[in-house]
């Protein structure tokens, strides 16, 4: 049956030299890939764009900070765990020789309002990290560490930063199998999956599939409950900015030290917005819209007064899959498929540990995770 794969009583473990495709070359597809890779799975990587990280992964930059919830729950724990593990999977892929760190180390969230502030200071509580991960920081030293005039105080994440989401993602696919293909429906077959593109024509029979493919998930696998949802980003890209932002300042949105925008050119990068992808005309949405640059501009400047920016220079729009209970979908789907998807724009602080996690239910290794956050991630939790 198309996009049906049976699902047996014991979970099937993949051995080595096994051939996994994953679908999907973004941030999610291709810490899969290194995942996998390690475990010496054969990988083939399979996506409708000409190279890996054309969709929301090819931005500029993209910002490791997570934002914490009050107390410790499940998806506070997420991303405590996996703002750790991203900051030594990065450093480590940084160690390979990648370009990954765009400037100086570190990322200030700032309280914008007391309810902003009073979840920092719970969570800060809460989950009592140490200090060079993160800490309480007042105005003025909030001024310092970021290179501008702040108004309020916040959250400081020393080993945070601005990330190179094109160099990471042509680094963890360089050694990859690519196959450029338009993956449409699933069809089994002996001991694997047939994965079909749109015209009919087979891409390939493989022991197991992880589709990590951002919206397409739900053109893919629409017979999932999954209450997954396509959301519109517009970033403006601004000329440099004196005073100058020496590293990301998040205030509900966010401003980006100056970064390399590609072409030669260099710039700050303004975000972002969201809008429901099935909230505007099928020839607007991709396109930079002035009223949504408008937008941005004027939430930087009732934040972040110090800073007047010109007119932007341009700017990206993409798509992003985000989920209603916003924890994201990881885990097995059925003996020889998987899912990992719903990152939303926390692909690049989640991704890595995630990849871990399938990599190593798929392989009956250690998992990263304690099994109250695998259950709350379970793609089957929707159907209860």
């Amino acid at each position: 049956m198309d996009n049906q794969v049976s699902l047996n009583q014991k979970p099937k473990i993949f051995e080595k030299d096994a051939h996994i495709a994953v679908i999907g070359a973004g941030i999610a597809g291709g810490c899969l890939v290194r995942a996998l890779m390690r475990r010496s799975i054969n990988v083939t990587l399979i996506d409708s764009a000409q190279a890996p990280g054309s969709g929301a992964s090819g931005n500029p930059v993209a910002l490791l900070a997570p934002k914490l919830p009050r107390t410790q729950s499940p998806i506070g724990r997420l991303m405590t765990s996996a703002y750790l593990h991203a900051v030594q999977f990065y450093d480590a892929l940084e160690g390979e020789g990648a370009c990954v760190w765009s400037g100086p180390r570190g990322a200030f969230a700032m309280a914008r309002n007391p309810d902003e502030s009073e979840r920092q200071q719970r969570a800060s509580a809460a989950f009592n990290l140490p200090k060079d991960v993160i800490r309480l920081v007042d105005q003025a030293e909030a001024t310092a560490l970021s290179g501008v005039e702040v108004p309020k105080g916040g959250l400081w994440f020393e080993r945070a930063g601005a990330l190179c989401p094109p160099a990471i993602t042509a680094a963890l696919t360089s050694d990859v199998t690519y196959s450029q293909g338009n993956a449409a429906k699933f069809q089994e077959v002996k001991d694997g999956i047939n994965i079909i593109d749109g015209d009919g024509a087979s891409l390939g029979d493989f022991d197991g599939v992880v589709v990590a493919a951002g919206v397409g998930i739900m053109d893919l696998m629409p017979d999932q409950v999954w209450p997954l949802r396509a959301n519109r980003g517009q970033l403006a890209y601004l000329p440099t900015l004196n005073p100058s932002p020496r590293v990301p300042v998040t205030y509900g949105g966010y401003i980006s030290p100056l970064v390399d925008l590609g072409d030669g050119q260099q710039g700050h990068v303004l975000g972002a917005t969201y809008a429901r992808r099935d909230e505007m005309p099928d020839a607007e949405w991709a396109a930079i819209r002035a009223a949504d640059n408008t937008d941005m501009i004027e939430n930087l400047q009732a934040h972040l007064p110090v800073l007047s920016p010109d007119v932007p220079m341009g700017g990206r729009t993409s798509l992003r899959a985000t989920i209603r209970d916003y924890i994201p979908l990881a885990g097995k789907v059925a003996d020889n498929l998987y899912v990992l998807g719903g990152l939303g724009s926390r692909g690049f602080l989640t991704a890595p540990i995630l990849a871990e996690l399938i990599a190593g239910q798929m392989t009956g290794g250690p998992l990263p995770l304690d099994d109250d956050i695998i259950n709350a991630l379970d793609p089957a939790r929707f159907r209860k």
